[in-house]
Order: C-alpha cells, then sequence, then structure tokens
C-alpha cells in the first residue's frame, strides 16, 4: 500500500512542478513584456525557459525515486551491495 502512496505522490510532484514552472516562467515573460514593450519577446523566452526547468527537475525526481525504488527492493544488486557493505563496517 505504502508504494502505491508514493508513486501517487511522484506522478502529483511532476504534474505540479510543471505546471508551476510553466505558469512563473509566463507570468514573468508577461510582466516583462508589458514594462519593457518587449511583446512577445520575453513571453516567448521565459516560456521556453520555463519548460527547460521543468523538464530537468522532472528528470531529477525521477531519476531519484527510481534510485530509491532500486535500493528498496529486496533482492536488488544495490540493496544486496549495501547490506554487504553494512555487515562488513560492523
Amino acid at each position: 500500500m505504502n508504494r502505491d502512496w508514493r508513486a501517487l505522490a511522484l506522478v502529483t510532484q511532476v504534474g505540479l512542478t510543471i505546471v508551476v514552472s510553466l505558469t512563473l516562467s509566463l507570468l514573468l515573460g508577461l510582466w516583462i513584456d508589458d514594462r519593457f514593450g518587449t511583446k512577445p519577446w520575453a513571453t516567448l523566452v521565459f516560456t521556453l525557459v520555463g519548460i527547460v526547468v521543468g523538464s530537468f527537475s522532472v528528470y531529477r525526481m525521477v531519476a531519484a525515486a527510481i534510485v530509491a525504488a532500486e535500493q528498496s527492493e529486496p533482492g536488488s544488486e544495490r540493496s544486496r551491495k549495501s547490506r554487504k557493505r553494512g555487515k562488513e563496517n560492523d
């Protein structure tokens, strides 16, 4: 059951990360365009920056979740190595 909640939390976090990064960058671009009269260039540039930043953040989140899932699996190679290291340190 705990595993189901982690997956749901990851999906929610991914969605919110994309929405927040795009919304903030879009609003900043619109504000800069309105303030300096550069319509539509700042909006386009900041929207692209928001897409890149959001995508990079999502990539890091998913990669961290995959590593955590691999380490928590009882029969995984990483899990065995970490247990072996723990026994050696005792």
